[in-house]
This record gives C-alpha cells, sequence and structure tokens, in this order.
C-alpha cells in the first residue's frame, strides 16, 4: 500500500473515532438531561400521606343569658364569734383548753365561789331570823287585835305592831332576794358556753384572777359561717337578697346565697357590704374567697366554653369542626363570662361543635376526630 493511501486510511480512521466520541458525549448529556426533567415529574406524582386524624373533645356553641360580672374579694367569717367574759370577780380554778368543742350550756371556765359560798349560808340564817321575827309579830299583832276589840289595849300599840310586821315582812323579802344574787352569782362561776363552738383562744390562765367583764376564752362556732363581701353600689341594683352568686376559692367554685345586703356605701370607699352564707361549708374561718357579681343586665349572647378559646399574640380564635370533621380556625372577640361559659362574637353559629380539648395540636385544615364519649353525645 502507497504512503498516500496509509495517510488517507488514517485520517478516516480518526474521523470515523472522533464520532463516535461525540455520539457517546451527545447520549450522555441527553440522558441527563431526561433524569433532571423526569425526576421531579415522578416525585411530584408521589402524594404525601396525610397526617393521622386528632382526638380532641368538642361542644356546641351556645345561646344563653349573659350578665357582665366582676370578681371581688371577701373574707369567710363565723357568724357566732364570741369573747366570753366573767360575770364576777374571782380566782381561775379550771380553763378550757384551746381546740376543745363543746355543747351550748356545758361548763368551760370555772372561778372560785368559796366566798360566795359563804355569804349564801349568812344570807340563809339572817332570813331565818326574819322569818322567826315576822312570826312572833305577827301573833302579837293577831292577839292585840283582839284585846282592841274589848278595848284593853290602846290603838296606838296595835299600829306601831302592824308597823314592825309591816318592816320585818319587806326585810325578809329582801333577804331572800339577796340570798338568789348570790346563788346566780355562785351559778356564774361557772362560766358556760354560750353556743356549739370550739375554743380558739385563752386571754387568762388556770390560776389567773378574773375581773368582771374581763375576757377569759375566745369561741367560735365554725359552722354557722359566712362571707363578708365588699361590692361597688352599682352591683346593688342587680343584686338582692336571697339570691345566688358563685364563691370562689382557688379551684373550687360553688353557689351561695345572698343573706344580707347592705346597699350603702361611703364617700371614700363607694362599697356596700354583702354577706353571703356558708353554712356547713368546708370553707375555713378566716380564709380569702371571691364572689362573682353581676355589673349588668343578662342577654342572650353566643357562648362557647372557656377551654374552647385559644390565645395567642395574634388574637383570640376558636376551632370549629365542620361536616368534614375537618378543624377550622375562626377568629374571635371575648365577652362577658358566664360560669364555665364565655361570650364571643365571630363566625360561629350556635349549635356548631368547637373544640375543648386538644385545640393547642390542631392546625387549620387538619381531620380531627371526637372521643368516643364525646362523639355519642354529639349524635344526640
Amino acid at each position: 500500500m502507497s504512503s498516500t493511501n496509509v495517510e488517507k486510511t488514517m485520517r478516516l480512521f480518526g474521523d470515523q473515532t472522533n464520532f463516535a466520541s461525540g455520539a457517546l458525549l451527545a447520549l450522555s448529556l441527553m440522558s441527563a438531561v431526561a433524569i433532571t426533567f423526569i425526576a421531579p415529574v415522578a416525585i411530584a406524582q408521589e402524594k404525601p400521606e396525610a397526617p393521622p386524624a386528632i382526638k380532641v373533645t368538642a361542644e356546641k356553641a351556645l345561646v344563653q343569658p349573659v350578665a357582665k360580672t366582676m370578681w371581688v374579694s371577701g373574707t369567710v367569717v363565723s357568724q357566732q364569734d364570741a369573747q366570753v367574759a366573767a360575770q364576777i370577780s374571782g380566782q381561775l380554778l379550771m380553763v378550757a383548753n384551746v381546740g376543745q368543742s363543746f355543747k351550748k350550756g356545758e361548763v368551760i371556765a370555772r372561778l372560785d365561789s368559796a366566798n360566795l359560798a359563804f355569804d349564801l349560808e349568812e344570807q340563809k340564817a339572817t332570813i331565818q331570823q326574819l322569818t322567826a321575827r315576822l312570826t312572833l309579830l305577827e301573833k302579837q299583832v293577831k292577839r292585840l287585835t283582839q284585846v282592841a276589840k274589848s278595848q284593853s289595849a290602846s290603838k296606838d300599840e296595835l299600829d306601831e305592831k302592824q308597823a314592825e310586821q309591816d318592816i320585818a315582812s319587806h326585810a325578809l323579802i329582801q333577804a331572800k332576794a339577796v340570798k338568789r344574787r348570790i346563788e346566780n352569782n355562785i351559778d356564774k362561776s361557772y362560766v358556760k358556753a354560750p353556743f356549739d363552738g370550739i375554743i380558739v383562744e385563752r386571754m387568762l390562765q388556770q390560776g389567773e384572777y378574773g375581773q368582771v367583764g374581763q375576757t377569759i376564752i375566745r369561741m367560735v362556732n365554725m359552722n354557722n359561717k359566712e362571707a363578708i363581701v365588699k361590692a361597688p353600689l352599682e352591683a346593688a341594683h342587680y343584686i338582692a337578697s336571697n339570691s345566688m352568686l358563685k364563691v370562689k376559692q382557688g379551684k373550687h367554685t360553688q353557689d351561695y346565697k345572698v343573706t344580707t345586703l347592705v346597699p350603702m356605701g361611703n364617700s371614700l370607699s363607694r362599697m356596700m357590704e354583702l354577706r353571703i352564707d356558708l353554712t356547713n361549708s368546708a370553707l375555713a374561718v378566716g380564709s380569702a374567697v371571691r364572689a362573682e357579681l353581676p355589673m349588668s343586665e343578662s342577654e342572650d349572647l353566643l357562648t362557647v366554653h372557656r377551654d374552647a378559646i385559644v390565645l395567642r399574640k395574634q388574637g383570640s380564635f376558636v376551632f370549629m369542626i365542620d361536616d368534614e370533621s375537618i378543624a377550622r380556625k375562626i377568629p374571635v372577640e371575648i365577652g362577658a363570662g358566664q360560669g364555665d361559659f364565655i361570650a364571643i362574637t365571630g363566625d360561629i353559629e350556635e349549635g356548631e361543635q368547637v373544640i375543648v380539648r386538644g385545640a393547642e395540636r390542631v392546625k387549620e385544615g387538619q381531620a380531627v376526630k371526637l372521643n368516643k364519649a364525646n362523639a355519642e353525645v354529639a349524635k344526640l
């Protein structure tokens, strides 16, 4: 083969090699482009799995009468809280201990009455003397009266004996009164409970000398209780005796009856006094309570349970459950409260279900599922 043919053959072979390499490179580029465009399409076609429905508790929005209210502070007191004092003077022989319970009329303290006992014996002897003296005078008057009829005795002598008889009679009456007073003082040496209650404080101890009117013991009836509440005068228009008010201590709230309303205030506080009956309640005497007072006439408003309200920096809202069991976030404005319910204004209607438990875990448009017991109630 000539050198010219060899060169042509080499050029032809080189061209074919370059062509094959170019074709391979083009095929690689086309594959990369195809993968680039096809992969997102395939990914887009794979639908993500929906999150499982969250179990929640819901209640219906209700229209009910609501009035503006305010909570005011009060104090629990006993209606029977007495500082029992001595009615006679004497040394204390016995004083009940703090914490002891007594029934009305039982002895809670005793004073020394020995001197009174001596006075009583002396007075009994005086009465016997006066009784004997009066008996003698009565006989003398009777005899003189018979003698005077025969004119054997002077009328002046008879009148004198009758006057002595009257004096002796009145002296006997006076002596008997003194005897009863001594007996009464002896009885007062036994200081008795004025009502059922317990001893909460001792002002005098056994062995000390008590004067008339000096407090010995403080006694309190722990069952007969009431709350004293200071309320704005404006509330007098919406509260009456025997009306029911909510009284709260800590997390415990209960309705109690108003027993006394004094619709009068002073120029400084503009406050009036309310007394609420707490008889036989578990609230301790001296504890602080809060009472809910109406401050306006009631009107029918749309309400939801307080637990349905979700508070955020952006505002307040509730989650309403639609017919497809999807949670819908509804912005609301909060109004006056009424017990466990609170008035709202928003795009929600009476009877619609709002979430009261689990709302903090729910997002807009998320599927929810009512708890079993709640679901059965919702069907009613």
